[in-house]
């Protein structure tokens, strides 16, 4: 085998497989990139078994082959090489690199033992880069990280029919004491047409894939849904994984206000920004508690701890009815952060029931469920 190939052009492909690589497999070849040179372009794979992905990229071949070298230590090879282009040679179990004057010599694996992984193209859903970065911002943060039940640990993507009009996407994540909706998304119906699904996907795949897209807001990212087993597909790049199994559960009562007969508006940067400051004392208190007092004009932003004292702040609302709640600091944020609207409407209840915050102008596109701290 030997190929030559610019130097920027491969590690921008590595940058994205490398990931999938295992860096402590339990079977070495877990730990390695597969390159196959043929018919012009080479071909670079990586698989932990539960991620895996594909990227192909234009060479100068040669002679054609394929061989495996660790995933990690060729990147590094890579982003240090001096030249524009590099030239790989393989000869008997070791991968010659040369790029202006530097020469590597990489220890290889048997392309044999490398698993074998399909990367399938049909039926595909198309959804515009930009909707699939802020379906991410709006759910990945509530994720849970807790072991004890599984379908929690990946965000909920569930997709309906409109009839011919197209689709309807919504997301879901949580972690029992939170819930974070992305309720707005309509899909155009295309060609290949996907079907209903409603499935969990791991986050590690979500945050690979919205690392590897371009900002471009006219591209669009392409999922194939296969058994258990989703690809996306963007540019000349296949990322591949698992699909968490179980059934998430129906959000609908949970939307309900029944409970929440009140409601409180108010600037969310103001709230942000004393939420911020009352986190220095918070988080030294059990739960991470800030405390918030709602009366007519104001919100009463304070937090206690016995080892660091106290902070109280106000900001302006309006409020239907008086009341006080405790939150973890975080969870109010981190929907605060997501949020990209300039006023939130908090409709609540009494000072145990869940609250629900949205933008105030665009109620139902994403919505944010969370438990009170008992006081």
């Amino acid at each position: 085998m030997k190929f030559a190939i610019y130097t920027k052009d491969l590690l921008d492909g590595l940058k994205v497989v490398a990931k999938c690589a295992d860096p402590k497999p339990m079977t070495p070849i877990l730990s390695a990139v597969k390159i196959s040179a043929d018919g012009g372009i080479v071909t670079l794979e990586a698989t932990n078994l539960k991620l895996a992905a594909r990227t192909v990229l234009p060479v100068h071949i040669e002679d054609g082959g394929t061989v495996c070298v660790n995933a990690r230590y060729l990147l590094e090879v890579v982003n240090k090489l001096p030249e524009d282009t590099a030239t790989f040679t393989l000869e008997g179990n070791s991968l010659h690199v040369n790029s202006g004057g530097q020469h590597f010599n990489l220890l290889t694996f048997d392309a044999e033992d490398f698993p074998s992984t399909t990367f399938n193209t049909e039926p595909k859903l198309e959804i515009l880069i930009p909707v699939f970065k802020d379906i991410l911002r709006k759910t990945i943060f509530a994720v849970s990280t807790e072991d004890d039940r599984p379908i929690f640990k990946g965000v909920n993507f569930n997709l309906k029919t409109l009839g011919k009009v197209g689709y309807r996407l919504q997301a879901f994540s949580t972690n029992t004491h939170r819930i974070a909706c992305y309720l707005g998304g309509t899909l155009p119906k295309r060609d290949s047409d996907i079907g209903e699904f409603n499935i969990i996907i791991p986050p590690d795949a979500l945050r690979m894939v919205n690392a590897a897209i371009s900002n471009d807001p006219d591209d669009f990212l392409r999922l194939v849904l296969n058994e258990q087993t989703l690809t996306f597909k963007f540019n000349n790049v296949w990322i591949k994984t698992r699909l968490i199994e179980g059934e998430f559960p129906p959000v609908d009562k949970l939307l309900d206000d029944t409970n929440r007969t009140a409601t409180a508006t108010f600037n969310t940067l103001e709230l942000k920004a004393a939420l911020d400051a009352a986190k220095l004392v918070a988080k030294a208190n059990e739960y991470n508690m800030t405390r918030l007092r709602l009366s007519e004009n104001q919100i009463e932003v304070s937090a206690t701890s016995h080892d660091r004292g106290d902070f109280a702040t106000t900001i302006e609302a309006h409020c239907d009815s008086d009341i006080e709640i405790g939150f973890n600091t975080d969870y109010l944020l981190d929907y605060l952060g997501a949020a990209d609207c300039s006023k939130v409407c908090m409709k609540y209840g009494d000072n145990v029931t869940s609250i629900k915050m949205s933008d105030s102008d665009v109620p139902d596109e994403f919505v944010y469920i969370v438990t009170p701290v008992r006081i």
